[in-house]
């Protein structure tokens, strides 16, 4: 098996995930054990470029790298899969990274990873594709992936796939947190003052509830952005009563307003343990590890805590980005919709403290359709439960 993923923590997971074995050889934990143990992946290691990818005294076993290195090191990846060809399963996770291209040279219309996960794709026995969204966010097509006219609207396509997990799902199903949102009006009112030239005064008001157009200065008025973070804490603080460990997470949109963010919360709740993750300072990956693990209340970042970020005690999403597409925002919340095992499932929900502007209140629109079928379906099966006990309920394949 050769899985590529994009970003180190998420190969680490997989590597750690699917198999855990103790100092003798024998399997401890992981999802193999969901696998009949004569048929199953060996273990599937995180690799950069050493070689030999796959032991070869080890036949059956995996690799996981990333596409950054594919990138890097492709003559490494290219030998084993054509060393290999015909007898792999090919995973491209997260595969909205990869964007398709017909000229692998020129990279026009997608990406060196694409190019490269196609060559692979050559040499597999069959390849998995794994995808948060149906388009990348510049709106290519996925590498590899079919797509077919949308049945109403002539000028979109439809990613044609296999198998799916909605939102919905995740709540029927009970891995996924139902959610709860708290909107801030964000309407701000910028004065200019008379000048020489004879202009009077003059008063623009920016409405991000009828017109989203100005988001980005919007959400840099402290008169927008304050509001929002005393909402994050306050709603910290209010699932803290239910659990110690609940924490928070507020996206930014660049390191400088994260770290405005950052010395307004030291400033304002003194009291408060709050963490700083931006690419530039040189811990932030300890910082994010150190996060899920040590007492912590909030963390402030800008797209660390992302795609691969697992913190299941997140329980309250402040977003103050100016993306609106809804992969990426779905990416964003998803932070604070995983389950945690430290209280009931039924119990737990994500509060998203988010600006009123038209986009994110469609998005969250589309969201709320989907936790309202997941919480029917749910309903029907607990309903079915009761009229059959003891009886067996087929769930939906998903």
């Amino acid at each position: 098996m050769a899985v590529f993923a994009p970003r180190v923590a998420l190969a680490a997971q997989c590597e750690t995930d699917w198999m855990q074995r103790e100092s003798h050889g024998s399997v401890t934990d992981g999802d193999c054990l969901q696998f009949d143990s004569t048929k199953r992946i060996g273990m599937i290691r995180h690799k950069v470029k050493e070689k030999p990818l796959t032991p070869v005294t080890e036949p059956g076993s995996g690799f996981v790298s990333t596409y950054s290195a594919l990138v890097t090191n492709e003559s490494v990846f290219l030998e084993w899969a054509a060393k290999h060809q015909g007898r792999f399963l090919l995973v491209a996770d997260e595969a909205q990274f990869c964007g398709d291209t017909t000229d692998p040279d020129a990279g026009e219309g997608g990406t060196r990873a694409g190019a490269l996960i196609k060559q692979m794709h050559e040499y597999a026995r069959h390849t998995l594709l794994l995808t948060g969204t149906p388009n990348r966010a510049d709106n290519q097509r996925l590498v590899l992936a079919d797509y077919e006219p949308h049945p109403t609207d002539p000028k979109r396509e439809v990613l044609v796939h296999h198998a799916e997990a909605k939102y919905s799902n995740g709540i029927a199903e009970g891995y996924l947190r139902k959610f709860e949102m708290r909107l801030i009006n964000a309407r701000v009112s910028k004065r200019t003052l008379a000048d020489d030239a004879g202009r009077g005064d003059s008063v623009l008001e920016y409405n991000l509830s009828d017109d989203g157009s100005e988001l980005v200065p919007v959400l840099r008025d402290e008169k927008t952005w304050q509001p929002l973070v005393d909402d994050v804490v306050r709603a910290i603080r209010d699932k803290q009563k239910f659990h110690a460990s609940y924490r928070g997470l507020i996206s930014c949109m660049q390191q400088q307003d994260a770290k405005k963010v950052y010395k307004y919360l030291q400033q304002r709740y003194p009291d408060l343990r709050v963490a700083l993750a931006v690419s530039s300072d040189t811990g932030a990956s300890k910082v994010l590890q150190d996060f899920k693990v040590k007492p912590m209340d909030l963390l402030v970042t800008v797209r660390m805590a992302f795609i691969g970020y697992d913190c299941k005690t997140i329980t309250v999403v402040g977003i103050l980005t100016h993306y609106r597409d809804g992969g990426h925002l779905m990416q964003l919340i998803g932070r604070g919709l995983r389950v945690w095992d430290g209280t009931p499932a039924r119990e737990q929900t994500c509060l998203i403290v988010a600006p009123d502007d038209p986009k994110m209140q469609g998005f969250l629109d589309l969201l709320r359709e989907e936790n309202d079928r997941g919480l029917k379906v749910l309903e029907e099966r607990e309903q079915e439960e009761r009229e059959e006990p003891g009886g067996a309920v087929q769930e939906e394949f998903s």
